[in-house]
């Protein structure tokens, strides 16, 4: 970034605001200039999206069940595992139905009726698939 001016070469990252986050609980928004109360507020709107309370409900089951897994909350079905890596059973109704191809069933499950539906901003807001490496970005793809 020095190149870009002088002054950033003793800047840390350069000048570039970098944002870290340790807590997989967290999807980090990036709003530009948005104050710390803006930040929060989008936060806390994600899971709240859905239209009809019964969508509502699921959400915030699952959303709970997330923080209780981040919370140690859960059970692990191996407590003594030297490895000290938890394993719990994750419930059937968050797991995404293997019928032919479980990339295909990922992508269909998260984005139904996607030739009907990709130009329509809050569809695609509201939907997501995170992967590890782009290996398998381009798999999904």
């Amino acid at each position: 970034m020095a190149s870009v001016h002088p002054r950033n070469k003793n800047i840390p990252f350069g000048g570039i605001t970098v944002v870290f986050g340790d807590d997989f609980r967290q999807i980090l928004p990036v709003i530009p200039k948005a104050s710390r109360t803006e930040v929060v507020q989008s936060s806390n709107i994600r899971l709240g999206c859905v239209r009809n309370a019964e969508e509502n409900q699921k959400i915030a089951e699952f959303a709970k069940w997330v923080l209780d897994v981040g919370d140690s909350k859960v059970q692990d079905i191996h407590p003594d595992n030297i490895y000290k890596d938890p394993e719990i059973i994750i419930p059937w109704k968050y797991l995404v139905e293997k019928k032919t191809n479980t990339v295909k069933d990922i992508v269909d499950v998260t984005y139904p009726d996607f030739t009907k539906n990709y130009t329509i901003e809050s569809y695609l807001k509201e939907r997501a698939i995170l992967t590890p490496t782009n290996a398998i970005v381009h798999e999904v793809c």
